[in-house]
């Protein structure tokens, strides 16, 4: 019987069925170590009148937020009259959208509405189907927050109302905070060599956390590995470059991938190394050694959905060529799971669009058998697997709900199946 997870966001967003993953045999197509790194794209100067700066249809400065990092504003009204706030807001991730509207308690409102956020794309234009989201505060709330589950890179605007009780003049503070805190979660499998993993995290401003588990399914407190990484992805894939210590791989905003030695006590190395380039359009998932030769490996998602296995050459590199080991994985979230079934092959765990957890078990040549239900309820989460939190020798899931930014972690029993969430800790 599935184990269910508890539910603890519903997502509106309407998302079609994940396909279901089936084994193919390999196709050429270019590898993502060699193409040149792709360029940054470009954002247009959205045309929206900022009714703070009156910059005749640009935004200022001061009404300009880059994703991660809060702004304290202020709103001022006379006579009951409402007023409305734009701001352009940029991201380099992608991932989970959380803006939060800290403000004051309105009284009772000029309008049927005290107060709202509303989310439009970067084109200037107000409608419905520029609008990406909105949520109303009403009478007597305080904070307004809005989601998005699926942020891309670029420019955003974002449009809010308050207004105040009839005949009331007022001026009024208010802050925004854009986040979930962290950018990127990963597991490692050991960094600091007693025997149990570790949470990496990477704050928008590119410093690189670690959190050592207790075992018990806590950490301790986040000690900082690295400062100004500017990376959009990050992974804890084992021993990578054969020194039998595990390492920690980033890539980075330009898709240029980097290892990052680790020194066995829980630091890595202040000067990394480029191992490939290319990568910024790939899902990676570091799935341990896949195909029994004793060496790490990776697997890759591209823009198709096709699964993709690198093996690693136990140098800090991968072997020459790739192999095509499925298709249809465009709406999948894959993540390490380790060996499930202790047949000595190491396995991934996929999870679709509406929350149902699959076990793909490994053949052990780096290809996988049949899809096996073995779970639901695990939409709305940002997810990080693959390492063995307890000491038990199973790998163990953390997840974030994005809503709310509490953090859960899941114990292993084996199998594909996992305990009850234990809440960690909120803020992240």
């Amino acid at each position: 019987m599935s184990h269910r997870v508890p539910l603890h966001i519903q997502l509106t967003a309407a998302i079609g069925l994940a396909a279901v993953a089936m084994l193919v045999a390999p196709a050429a197509q270019a590898d993502p170590t060699t193409p040149e790194p792709a360029t940054a794209a470009t954002q247009a100067e959205p045309m929206v009148t900022d009714h703070e700066s009156e910059e005749n249809g640009t935004f200022a400065s001061a009404n300009r937020i880059q994703y991660g990092r809060n702004m304290a504003a202020q709103m001022y009204a006379d006579g009951g009259a409402c007023d409305v706030d734009y701001f352009y807001l940029t991201t380099l991730a992608t991932g989970p959208l959380r803006i939060t509207f800290e403000h004051a308690d309105f009284g009772a409102p000029a309008n049927s509405d005290a107060a709202w956020i509303r989310v439009y794309d970067s084109s200037g234009v107000e409608n419905s189907s520029t609008r990406l989201a909105a949520v109303t505060s009403t009478f007597g709330d305080t904070v307004t927050t809005i989601l998005l589950p699926n942020l891309e890179q670029g420019g955003y605007i974002i449009k809010i109302q308050a207004c105040p009780s009839f005949g009331a003049s007022w001026n009024q503070p208010y802050t925004i905070t854009t986040g979930p805190a962290h950018l990127r979660l990963a597991l490692s499998p050991d960094l600091t060599g007693d025997g149990l993993g570790e949470i990496l995290a990477l704050r928008w401003d590119g410093t690189l956390l670690q959190y050592a588990s207790k075992g018990n399914g806590q950490f301790a407190n986040a000690v900082t590995l690295a400062t100004g990484l500017g990376a959009s992805w990050i992974s804890g894939p084992g021993d990578w470059d054969g020194d039998k210590k595990a390492d920690v791989v980033t890539v980075d905003q330009m898709g240029n991938m980097w290892l990052r030695a680790g020194d066995g006590r829980g630091g890595i190395s202040p000067t990394p190394i480029q191992i490939g380039r290319g990568w910024l359009n790939y899902r990676i998932i570091p799935a341990g050694d896949l195909d029994r030769d004793g060496i790490n490996d990776m697997l890759a998602v591209d823009q198709a959905g096709k699964l993709w296995l690198y093996c690693g050459n136990g140098r800090g590199a991968f072997k020459e060529g790739r192999r095509e080991v499925g298709h249809g994985w465009q709406s999948m979230q894959l993540l390490a799971a380790g060996d499930l079934d202790k047949d000595g092959r190491n396995d991934i765990l996929g999870i679709n669009a509406q929350g149902i957890l699959y076990a793909y078990s490994g053949k052990g040549d780096g290809s996988f058998k049949a899809a096996k239900n073995v779970g639901h309820g695990w939409a709305g989460r940002t997810l990080a697997a693959g390492a063995d939190l307890t000491g038990d020798g199973l790998a163990d899931i953390v997840g974030r709900n994005d809503e709310t930014t509490e953090l859960f972690f899941y114990k292993s029993k084996g199998g594909g199946q996992f305990a009850a969430a234990l809440r960690v800790s909120s803020g992240w």
